[in-house]
């Protein structure tokens, strides 16, 4: 019976992410995000090259637009808005952003009884992190929860924003679509979507810059 339960609960979750988050009309929908979003990175790095040569870490900048353009998908607005990429307050934001959502590489080894006493650390690091990303993803869906209450937001503002799509779906389903459930999918994009798309991104830049001739394709 606990099995047939998870089974309806995985098909539940896999039928929301393939049609509400991948489908190829929702990536339609938020596709004016991702130009405006390449835009205001492309403004930031042409108004630091006016004052002359200077370095880019380029990851970061790809991580700010990757946050930000995910951001905006779930909430309708950015999460960076400093002009300035090198300025104190962005960079202290970013690492706080990559503290909290950076996939985790630590290695469990609390499964073993006399192993514990090594990974008490550990442990209480990672508690910290988990009530750290509850109460951010919290303020992020009670924030949606107020605006959608509120007769400001228009109909098709809702439809475009992820976590107002879950906040319906939870008005009909509430005991599926659980504050619990819409945080845990939110941190999945936030967390897979962020870093692994900057990896790529600077990947592609590393290539170019070694194999610049593409560059140069007409």
């Amino acid at each position: 019976m606990m099995i047939w339960i998870w089974m309806i609960f995985w098909r539940n979750l896999r039928r929301f992410a393939a049609l509400k988050i991948f489908s190829s009309r929702r990536l339609q929908m938020s596709s004016n995000i991702r130009m405006e979003e390449i835009r205001f990175l492309t403004k930031q790095l042409f108004k630091s090259s006016i004052k002359g040569i200077e370095k880019v870490e380029i990851k970061s900048a790809f991580n700010i637009l990757a946050f930000n353009i995910i951001m905006k998908m779930l909430t309708g607005n950015r999460y960076f808005e400093d002009d300035d990429l090198n300025s104190d307050e962005t960079r202290h934001r970013l690492d706080d952003i990559k503290q909290t959502f950076s996939p985790s590489r630590q290695v469990g080894l609390g499964g073993f009884p006399f192993l514990r006493w090594c990974t008490f650390r550990e442990a209480r690091q990672m508690k910290k992190l988990y009530r750290k990303r509850d109460l951010f993803l919290k303020a992020m869906i009670d924030a949606r929860r107020n605006i959608r209450s509120s007769s400001s937001i228009i109909h098709g503002e809702r439809r475009s924003i992820i976590i107002d799509t879950m906040l319906s779906l939870q008005e009909l389903e509430p005991e599926f679509y659980t504050d619990d459930i819409i945080k845990g999918m939110i941190m999945v994009m936030l967390i897979a979507g962020t870093d692994a798309s900057a990896s790529t991104l600077e990947s592609a830049i590393s290539l170019l810059v070694s194999h610049p001739d593409p560059l140069c394709y007409e």
